[in-house]
């Protein structure tokens, strides 16, 4: 059985960050000489990690990630977390944490960090672009003393939290009522005078509901704004307009904002479609 013995503390940039040992399985603890410990190695050992969070973490959650680089969503809660290890034969009972993005951390915060024994300590944060982000943690026993610190390094990728897809279809000449169906191409050839229909769709790939839903395209302006609209992780959606076709080729471009309540969960994506008027000569000489 695993036994996990904790403390807490506050800091007052991030809403709640808790300290953690990780005893691991062995009782008593597992002294520094008895662990696999490589030698010579590093005194301390720190990890920056990452993890995404629920949308909503059920009470005192507080995970430790397990992987430094990784690709997050637009508006995902991303849980850092900067993991210690006691690679010495000493107690380290003052901790210092410094982030090149988040500040100061920890400063000269009490707790013993016994030989052999990790601990972590996590703040959450909306993510909104990739960042890198490089963490120094030193520990030290002011009685002995001993003075030991490493850095790591997390890199976080992040992506669009949607992805839209514009595509276009030419209406039959006399659409039964409630015509409505979305088109397949990315580019056609239309004959002037008919009818073309423009398809927006749009795929929710991150881990949280999108409510809220704006369309603004290039033809045709805004299409929706701030629709309510719950699209959930992995689903898809799609709206359509119709424009009559001329002589000239048209060029669609559309950009999807969809959200939630906030800006901290805003995701953007664009695509463009086209149709082009039957004899075109950029259609003819082979446009895909």
């Amino acid at each position: 059985m695993q036994t996990k013995a904790s403390t807490s503390c506050r800091w007052s940039r991030w809403p709640a960050i808790a300290l953690a040992t990780l005893i691991g399985t062995a009782s008593p603890l597992v002294h520094a000489s008895d662990a696999e410990l490589v030698p010579d190695g590093p005194a301390v050992t720190l990890r920056v990690l990452m993890s995404i969070d629920p949308l909503d973490p059920p009470i005192e959650h507080d995970p430790c990630g397990t992987v430094g680089s990784m690709v997050a969503y637009t508006g995902e809660n991303v849980r850092w977390c900067y993991r210690i290890t006691n690679n010495t034969d000493v107690p380290l009972t003052r901790h210092t944490l410094e982030s090149d993005r988040a500040g100061t951390i920890l400063s000269d915060f009490p707790f013993t960090l016994v030989p052999g024994a990790s601990a972590f300590i996590t703040r959450v944060e909306p993510i909104t672009e990739s960042v890198q982000e490089t963490a120094t943690w030193r520990a030290s026993t002011p009685d002995t003393p001993d003075d030991y610190s490493d850095d790591s390094t997390g890199t976080l990728t992040v992506r669009s939290g949607i992805e839209v897809v514009v595509t276009a279809s030419m209406d039959p000449v006399a659409p039964p009522p409630g015509y409505d169906e979305c088109g397949t191409q990315n580019a056609i050839e239309a004959t002037p005078g008919r009818t073309v229909r423009w398809c927006y769709t749009v795929r929710n790939v991150s881990s949280i509901p999108r409510t809220r839903h704006t369309v603004v395209t290039s033809q045709n302006g805004t299409v929706i704004e701030d629709f309510p609209f719950t699209l959930v992780p992995g689903a898809s959606a799609f709206l359509t307009q119709t424009q009559v076709m001329d002589a000239s080729a048209l060029t669609e471009v559309a950009t999807w904002t969809a959200f939630r309540t906030g800006p901290e969960h805003l995701s953007t994506a664009t695509a463009t479609g086209r149709v082009l008027a039957v004899g075109d000569a950029i259609f003819m000489s082979g446009f895909e």
